[in-house]
């Protein structure tokens, strides 16, 4: 049986050090195929949240 360990990575940031564009251009030139999700959240503080997230073909 084999055993597939994948590695998550979880990074807040509050006062947007680099443009969105940034990261996602970031993300696709190391390999990941990039997307931006917003969430609507209560769970930390009320409001939407973007999220990127990059999924290694």
């Amino acid at each position: 049986m084999a055993v597939t360990i994948r590695l998550v990575v979880h990074d807040t940031h509050h006062c947007g050090l680099f443009p969105q564009t940034d990261w996602l251009d970031t993300l696709t030139r190391v390999g990941f195929e990039p997307d931006r999700i917003t969430l609507e959240s209560d769970e930390f503080e009320v409001g939407y949240y973007q999220i990127f997230v990059g999924r290694k073909p």
